[in-house]
């Protein structure tokens, strides 16, 4: 699961399963978590996931925060940048997913035959 808090919303990318054989390793909860727990332990700043990771960061500031905060925008740019290697643990959340209406779990961007969705604000 990849989460993303902006703006009082969170955006939670999600699987019904831990791991998934279905999904290729770049939407397979077990794999991520492994791919970044190693890195961040190993300090490796060069391992591309991370550097996905924070493309993806630099990404939603400048399309989503930047057209109506550009203070706000800068800010957050300059903290990606810096942050330290640590600051992306990997997490694994639980989710109850019988208390999420079916209707807010958005399939944009998956592959058919892949179990991975967000849940819509």
């Amino acid at each position: 699961m990849e989460s993303l808090y902006l703006r009082k919303n969170y955006y939670v990318w999600f699987a019904r399963e831990l791991n998934p054989i279905a999904n290729g390793d770049s939407s397979n909860p077990l794999e991520l978590y492994r791919m970044i727990d190693r890195a961040v332990k190993q300090t490796d700043v060069n391992h591309p996931k991370l550097k996905d990771l924070k493309a993806n960061l630099l990404w939603v500031v400048s399309h989503l925060i930047a057209p109506t905060d550009v203070g706000l925008a800068r800010s957050l740019r300059r903290d990606i940048l810096r942050a330290p290697v640590e600051m992306y643990r990997p997490q694994l959340w639980r989710l109850n997913l019988s208390k999420v209406s079916t209707s807010r779990w958005n399939r944009t961007g998956a592959k058919p035959s892949w179990d991975e969705q967000f849940v819509s604000d």
